[in-house]
């Protein structure tokens, strides 16, 4: 491990070397003076701490703000063409903020990390490894939102992902999407939509499809099981046929209706199911009113029969 141990003074600053020797380490300048203290000062003639690091107003460096960055990072990829030099800056851009920037001699500066003393903020995609990350992406819905992955690898940004996982999507459109993929790769849009387990819509829930038709509040594609549905919506329950001045149609004009139209009065016929469903509360209501009725034509039955035996 090497120490530095020494002040550094703005007259130094023309040529800085690192002088080692042993286990412990000199600062010097190019003429071979030693520096003695333990404070060193760059752009600061008093520093206050070990290493102390101020900006100055100058010439327009990578773009982005008109401050010289405090510290900068550099390195040059010859096998490019044109020859690439990539920076990152570190900068604290005359603000109470401190920011990562990135660019190079082809490329603009822009902000890839910025932090403050209330906040953390990422520009781009934050990763933890390859397959669980947070940023830009296509949803299934193709807009342009943005994910959260957990065991799904991003390719490109057409709509492609790698891996055996689940991914949220925060659509352009103010809904939320969740997609599950077993493994291998799913391609695009389309096999994105196919892989949709719910999605949120502004007015409900679709599970297994991202249909949810006008006026409905959940929609499944598939079977459901429960272990308990309770309808609270029981309005017009049938026990009115009980009442004295219900009009109860003789069986005659029963079997002329059957004849006339296939199925019983006030129950839809298979047409009308086969385009509108059925709906579970009501046909409860018409199946229930059906044995109500069942029973009167089974009582006057019984009175008739009751009657007949009485006369013989």
């Amino acid at each position: 491990m090497f120490f530095i141990k020494t002040t550094l003074k703005a007259s130094l600053f023309f040529g800085i070397v690192i002088f080692s020797s042993d286990l412990f380490a000199q600062l010097y300048s190019s003429s071979i003076q030693n520096i003695t203290g333990n404070k060193v000062g760059i752009g600061i003639n008093n520093p206050e701490a070990t290493l102390h690091l101020k900006d100055f107003s100058g010439a327009l460096i990578g773009g982005g703000t008109s401050n010289i960055p405090l510290l900068r990072f550099q390195s040059t990829d010859p096998n490019m063409l044109p020859i690439s030099t990539n920076y990152f800056d570190l900068r604290m851009d005359n603000s109470s903020g401190l920011t990562f920037w990135s660019h190079s001699n082809t490329n603009p500066s822009s902000e890839v990390l910025k932090l403050t003393g209330s906040s953390v903020k990422v520009y781009s995609t934050l990763k933890v490894g390859d397959y669980c990350n947070y940023g830009p992406a296509l949803a299934p819905n193709n807009t342009q939102g943005y994910s959260i992955s957990l065991g799904l690898k991003q390719l490109g940004t057409s709509g492609a992902w790698q891996g055996s996982g689940t991914a949220l999507f925060a659509t352009s459109t103010g809904e939320l999407q969740f997609m599950t993929n077993g493994s291998g790769i799913v391609n695009g849009t389309g096999n994105m939509t196919n892989n949709t387990r719910m999605m949120v819509h502004h007015s409900g829930i679709s599970i297994n499809t991202t249909s949810l038709p006008t006026g409905y509040s959940l929609s499944v594609d598939g079977s459901a099981i429960f272990t308990k549905v309770v309808i609270r919506e029981t309005n017009n329950w049938p026990d009115f046929v009980f009442e004295k001045d219900f009009n109860l149609r003789s069986l005659k004009e029963v079997e002329s209706f059957i004849a006339k139209n296939g199925h019983l009065p006030e129950v839809p016929s298979a047409q009308e199911v086969e385009k509108e469903g059925v709906d579970v509360n009501e046909m409860n209501k018409i199946l229930l009113q059906m044995i109500e009725e069942m029973t009167l034509y089974l009582i006057q039955l019984e009175a008739r029969m009751a009657q007949m035996e009485a006369n013989q």
